[in-house]
Order: C-alpha cells, then structure tokens, then sequence
C-alpha cells in the first residue's frame, strides 16, 4: 500500500476487462491507473491517470469516464469526469490512448474508503469493447479525529526458533496520519502495515493511529504456534555381524531437526549400544520437541553370523617315502569362531593315512552351527630322496700294470624303494664294459665310475680311481738325431734302439708307434700306424693315408727292425726276417724321418739338448701308452747352422 497525504490508494486494483466480441473494434484493457494526493476531504480535487489500448476501423474519438462507486462492470456511480481520446489510425491497428483528468470529491461523500472506476471503449457509445479499472480511495471528514482498525485477529505457524514475521495490518483506519503499534506498554513498529517477528506465544497487540484532530487505539490478537513435529531420520534396516554366542553390541544414531527446537530429544527403545540377540529385532524410536509435537520412526536389527570358521591348515608337508605303498602321515587342522566353540572339521583324506609317493592335495572343511563354511587345503607329498648305495669292489684303488690281465668290473647296490635301480658303468667319462684291460688304456691316472638311478631319478654313484703304469723300454739308446734347416723344407732324421722288458715279446706291440721330439721348448708329436712284415714293422708316408697327429712333426717314414737270433755264428737270413722265421732278439731298432713344423723356431739361437720319446701300446686299441723310452741329448751345430745334430 502507498501513501499519499491523507489518501489512501490501493497500488494492486482489481481489473474487469470486457472486450467486444465484435470484428468493427477493439480493446486490450486498462493500465497504469492512479489516484492522486492522498490526502483528501469532500470538495478536494483528485488527479487520475490511466492508459488504454484500443483498435477501430478507422480515426475516431475513443470515450472514458471515471465514476465514483457504483457496481463493478457497470456504467454507474457518482460520475465525476468525462472526455475522450483520438485514435488516429487508418490501418486498424492497436494504439494505447492516455486520460490525464481531473476530478473534485462530491462534498456529499462520507467518510470512508471508495472506489474510483475508470471506465474506456473503442466504441463512441461505450456500446462494444468496453474496460474497467479500480483504484480504493479513503476520504475522511475535515477536522475529524481517526478511526483506528488493528485488522483480524490472525494465528500463524512458528518458522524458525526466533518465531515468525508477522505482517499486520492498520490499512482500514480512517484519518490516520501516524500508525503506532505496541505490545506490553512498548512499542513494536510504525507504519499502517508493518512487519514484526513474533515467537512463539499469544501476543495482544494495540495499534495506535493519530491526526491532528485526535487518536484512535484498536487491538488484535496475533497467535504464534508450533504444530509441526519435528524430522525424525532412522538409519535404514541394519545387518550386523553376530560377535559372540550372545549376539552383537550394535551402536547407531537416530537424529531429529525442528525448525522451532535446537535440540530436539530421541528416545529408541532398545538403545544404541544395547546387546542385540541373533535374529531380526525392531527398534522403535520417538522424538519429542519443547511444544510436545512428536514423531515417531523405526528400524530392524538383525543379528546374523555369516562369517565361516578360521581355518588353520598345516604348510605343505614333506615326507620321505618310508614303505612301497608311500608314508603314512599325521597332521592336525583347527578351526575356531566367535559364535560356535567347536566347528566341525573334515579333512580329506584324514591324518593317519598312507599317503603314495608323489604330491597329494589334502582338501580341509570347516562349518560352524550356522552353517558357514571355510574351506582350504594343503599338499602332502611323498618323496624318494634317498639315492641307491652303490659300492665298487674291483678294479681297486692302485696302481696296474699296462701288460696286466683284464680287470673285471664288480659293484654292488642297495635302495630302499627300488630293487632295479638303472645302472651305468663309464671309464674315463666314456661307456665301460664288464672288464678292463690295462694295455689299452693309456699310462696315467683314470676313473671307473658307477651311476645307479631309481625310479625316483635319485642318482648314487660310486667312483674308483686307480692308474696304469707302462714298463720302460730297458737300454733305450738314442744313436743319431739330426735337424737340417732348409728354409721351408726343415727335416729331421732319428736313429735309436731299445730293448723289450722281460715277459713282453714283439708279439705282444700293437702295429702303432707315438713319436715325440723336444726341440727348444717345443714338442713335436706324430703318430703312425705300421705294417708288420714277419719281424719288420714299416710305415712309408703316401697320400689318402691319415695316421699323424699333425702337431708340429709330419713323420715321411718309419721302421722298427726286431733282428733274429745268429744260427751258428750267422744270421737266419733275409727270409727269416721278412717271413717271422725262427725267434727274435730282445733289441730292436728303429729309424724315423720326416719334417718339421715347429712356428717361430730361431735357427741361430741353438739349444743346447734336445729329447726323444717313443711310445709303444700294448693292444691293437690306437691309445698311446704301453712300452715308453725317453732320453736327452746335446745338440752340435755345422758351420752354416743350418744343421743341428747329435751323433753317439
């Protein structure tokens, strides 16, 4: 509502609009209506604005008329100004029109609040398109004190915990020029329609309104109230894990708000924190705020074991394998559970079986009396890791002579778990046979090693080192050993004789002879295999033959002569020789020659000695070893050195 001087003037009129449902004009209705001063007494003038917006076929003066009371929607009341307005267009469209009149208040008008109705039409004879607007307009006596209206008595909810904005309303006073509101002797507000907060409680409220004529008091009585219970907020239906045979404590928070209580108080029966029994329980709960308005709510507990059982299972276990069928085992698995004392437990197989070689799983079960189950296992395994005992009796751990007897191989061996162990004999890494004959292997140390392995794949094994010792060639003699530099083409020349041992005849030599020749530090070696022709062993270098060895000598020729025994002061003869006729002596000789290629050799720097070794097997094998000579002897060297000999 606004002021204005003594009038009072209603800024939100009702609006009655009627508009001709004829095609010839038009009208959209009334707007921005007003009355002016406000302060008036019969005889006083008015100023009245309004707008209107009409349409019409063509330019015409649009009338108005503006009428004190009468009925609403009707051409009645006190007509206090008429006029109209010119609408000019020519195209039949829309134009807002402004009234500016003024009017005086009939002296006759008693005091009290009127309507002022402005009535326009886009028809001369206000006979279509007709609209209605509405202004209060409160006219008092000159020189009469007010009339004071405090308004309706009113009761309202409390909204907040300071109360509740109250508006009150002094507007149907009359002659009021000051507006004084009060409660308990004090004042609360000015103004006709105030706004005060009020708490909670019956207020009695007087209005006091003055002017210079006088004062008026009138009361009304405000109610302030709170019937509004407060928000009560449950936790939703709740399932806790049952902790011991007795149930579960089980803790939870109810809370209210109240838009008039800061502190709102919530009782649940059984209460947070309570020992709730197995099974499903209602927890009803109330809250209750300073004016007893009250909500209620509720939720379920239900108390439930679902955890299984803690299984305790052994770690894999190893057992050695203690009887054919496999080992028999004992083991212990435990459970334990908060709710049930004694879960059952069920291993599969159980302890105490026998239990084959190999890995076995061992699958464990517990289950408590709410029938949850823990499951877990475990591995027992059965293992042979006990190798086969493998015990060497022959050969012996000594030394045998290459001219000795075969050895026989004999072993013997023990395992627990397998009668038949895979056995495997090797001599000097290589596979060996039942017997070993000393001739064939080489002077030296060797290994007869024994494996045995079960069906476990455990290996024992068994080893026996012995060493072959090969007789020296009795009176082995070095008769010539020459060296002769040739620039690209060295030669070597070596003439030597020895004698067989006792018991070792020519029959016994296989046709192979290993050559070594010493010369500055450096060893030559090469290795041929002869012919026998009666007592004369013979090796002549050709091609597609592929007897040496290749280390740093190439032998071109050789020949090992056994010279048969004198007859009667003379020799057996050439066909003796040859054909093996009669018996042989003791002492052979030999001659070999060949060449020489020994790298980064000085020719000028001659060494003082050089050596000789010859080596004869035993057997027909191709080893080296058997009969062996050595001997050293001191180099001379020609003028041109370009020949380095010794000479006995």
């Amino acid at each position: 509502m606004r002021h204005l001087g003594r009038v009072a003037v209603i800024a939100a009129p009702l609006l009655l609009l009627c508009i001709s449902c004829a095609l010839a004009q038009g009208n959209r209705g009334i707007t921005n209506e007003s009355v002016t001063p406000t302060g008036v007494a019969p005889g006083d003038s008015i100023w009245i604005y309004f707008e209107y917006t009409i349409w019409n076929t063509g330019p015409m003066n649009a009338p108005w008329e503006v009428r004190l009371d009468g009925t609403p929607g009707a051409r009645d009341g006190v007509l206090l100004v008429a006029g109209s307005q010119r609408y000019s267009r020519t195209d039949g469209t829309w134009q807002t029109l402004k009234a500016r009149p003024v009017a005086e208040v009939p002296l006759d008008t008693a005091p009290g609040t009127h309507t002022v109705k402005m009535i326009a039409s886009a028809d001369a004879n206000f006979a279509a398109a007709v609209a209605y607007a509405y202004v209060d307009l409160t006219v008092t006596s000159d020189g009469a004190p007010p009339v004071a209206d405090a308004g309706p008595d009113q009761t309202v909810e409390q909204e907040s915990a300071a109360g509740t904005e109250v508006t009150l309303d002094g507007s149907r006073s009359v002659g009021a020029e000051t507006y004084t509101w009060e409660e308990d002797d004090g004042p609360i507000a000015e103004g006709a329609t105030p706004s005060v907060t009020l708490p909670l409680g019956v207020h009695t409220l007087t209005l006091t309104v003055s002017n210079s004529a006088g004062s008026d008091s009138d009361e009304c009585v405000i109610t302030v109230q709170d019937t509004t219970p407060p928000e009560l907020t449950c936790p939703a239906d709740m399932v806790v894990q049952q902790q011991d045979v007795n149930g579960a404590v089980v803790q939870f928070a109810c809370t209210a708000t109240d838009i008039c209580d800061a502190e709102v108080g919530v009782v649940c029966t059984p209460a947070s924190g309570s020992v709730f029994p197995p099974g499903a329980t209602q927890v009803a709960c109330v809250a209750t705020d300073h004016s007893g308005n009250s909500a209620t709510g509720s939720f379920t507990v239900t108390v439930q074991d679902t955890t299984p059982p803690v299984l305790v299972c052994p770690v894999a276990i190893v057992r050695e394998q203690s009887e054919a069928a496999g080992a028999k085992v004992e083991f212990q698995c435990t459970a334990t559970d908060d709710c049930d004392p004694d879960p059952e437990v069920v291993c599969t197989p159980p302890s105490g079986s026998v239990f084959p070689l190999g890995t076995t799983e061992v699958q464990v079960v517990a289950t408590d009396d709410a029938g949850n189950r823990a499951t877990g296992s475990f591995t027992v395994t059965v293992m042979d890791t006990v190798a086969p005992v493998v015990t060497i009796s022959s050969p012996e751990a000594k030394a045998y002579a290459s001219t000795d007897a075969p050895i026989p191989v004999q072993y013997t061996f023990t395992d627990a778990c397998d009668a038949e162990p895979d056995v495997v004999v090797t001599l000097d890494g290589q596979p060996a046979g039942g017997s070993i004959n000393p001739g064939a292997l080489a002077k030296g140390d060797h290994t007869l090693t024994v494996t045995a392995t079960d069906d476990s794949g455990n290996v024992g094994e068994a080893s026996v080192a012995f060493s072959i010792e090969a007789p020296e060639l009795p009176s082995f003699q070095i008769e010539e050993f020459l060296i002769e530099w040739q620039r690209g083409d060295d030669r070597f020349t070596v003439v030597g004789r020895f004698t067989l041992p006792d018991g070792v005849t020519a029959d016994n030599l296989a046709a192979i002879a290993v050559l070594h020749l010493g010369v500055a530090g450096q060893t030559a070696t090469d290795r041929v295999v002869l012919q026998r022709w009666g007592l004369i062993w013979s090796y002549w270098g050709r091609r597609g033959r592929d007897d040496s060895l290749g280390q740093g000598m190439d032998i071109d020729s050789m020949q090992i002569v056994f010279p048969p025994r004198r007859h009667g002061g003379g020799w057996s003869g050439a066909h003796a020789l040859c054909n093996g006729g009669g018996r042989h002596n003791d002492e052979a000789w030999f001659v070999a020659s060949g060449r020489l290629t020994l790298s980064g050799l000085d020719v000028s720097s001659r060494p003082a000695t050089g050596s000789v070794s010859l080596a004869l097997p035993l057997s027909t094998s191709g080893a080296s070893g058997g009969l062996n000579g050595s001997q050293e002897v001191p180099f001379r060297v020609c003028k041109a050195a370009r020949l380095w000999w010794y000479r006995r």
